[in-house]
């Protein structure tokens, strides 16, 4: 399509135009141009959903945008200088037709398939009709969603542009004796994989406790998550509060009874002290808390 160029907002490269896109733009009558969103939904388990606004399937460099899009809709979109948040907001109005995986597009957003899902909007132009091959602006936003309100056939969420990654608490660390790290997280930096395992839903399980068969010992998984990769709960997530012999005792009840044959994915659990981060992950090198600092009321007096 030609060499691009970027605009960039907040200091960071955005949307990106071609030249043909630019003089296009600059020559068109404007009641000759038809415009289509393009959304690209990349969820945090890497499934990546394309919709657009057009009643007809739009190709773009190999990559399909859907014209039955879950009835999506917008808000206007507004940049503005400096630090603040720019936000998008965007209405769903899903059949029961529209499904991720084995669920309707609801219950997904229900039991948190989208949570922290990357959003993209791009724009997609046409001139004299439908017909011809589109310029697209592309980038025109970029964030995460952010799930506001969810009802029987109705979804409402916003994206929020990356700049709210600023809002972060500062001090970001703090003088305590546990680890402030993530388990898993960038400064912990163990890899989830290495501690976790896949197993099967056995007979008579219900939505709090699970009856599998583990390689690892009792308690291995207490503290841990359970991640559902099949079945009605395909994408929840639950931790672990009691882990014993033959089955998991979760924090919280599942939305839905797991079948027998489900497959989930349960990844250990971490008490952040010095000793767990040490004899169970090997990790003392990026332990973050401080246990041997004196506690407040420590004090010396003369």
């Amino acid at each position: 399509m030609g060499k691009h160029r970027n605009f960039y907002e907040n200091g960071e490269s955005m949307k990106q135009a071609s030249d043909e896109l630019i003089n296009f733009l600059a020559t068109l009558e404007s009641d000759k141009l038809r415009l289509a969103d393009l959304y690209t939904f990349k969820l945090t388990n890497g499934t990546v959903l394309r919709f657009t606004s057009a009643d007809f399937d739009i190709t773009i460099n190999g990559n399909t945008f859907s014209h039955k899009n879950a009835g999506i809709s917008r808000s206007s979109m507004a940049w503005a200088t400096g630090l603040s948040v720019d936000d998008v907001t965007l209405e769903f109005n899903p059949s029961e037709e529209d499904k991720l995986e084995e669920i309707t597009l609801v219950e997904a957003f229900r039991n948190g398939s989208f949570d922290g899902a990357e959003v993209q909007i791009d724009i997609a132009f046409y001139a004299d009709g439908w017909d011809n091959e589109p310029l697209v602006l592309q980038k025109l936003f970029v964030g995460n969603i952010d799930v506001d309100e969810i009802g029987g056939s109705y979804v409402k969420a916003s994206i929020k542009s990356y700049t709210e990654l600023l809002n972060a608490a500062f001090p970001s660390q703090v003088y305590q004796a546990s680890c402030c790290y993530a388990l898993y997280g960038a400064g912990c930096g163990v890899n989830r994989a290495n501690f976790s395992e896949d197993a099967y839903v056995l007979s008579n399980s219900t939505k709090k406790q699970i009856n599998c068969q583990l390689r690892q010992a009792a308690g291995y998984y207490q503290n841990g998550v359970v991640t559902f990769l099949t079945g009605k709960n395909i994408n929840i997530k639950k931790s672990v509060k009691v882990h014993q012999s033959g089955f998991l005792t979760l924090s919280t009840p599942l939305p839905y009874a797991p079948a027998i044959g489900d497959k989930f994915s349960v990844s250990a659990g971490c008490n952040k002290t010095i000793s767990m981060c040490e004899s169970k992950f090997h990790n003392k090198a990026n332990y973050s808390g401080t246990p041997f600092v004196p506690k407040a009321d420590s004090t010396v007096k003369f």
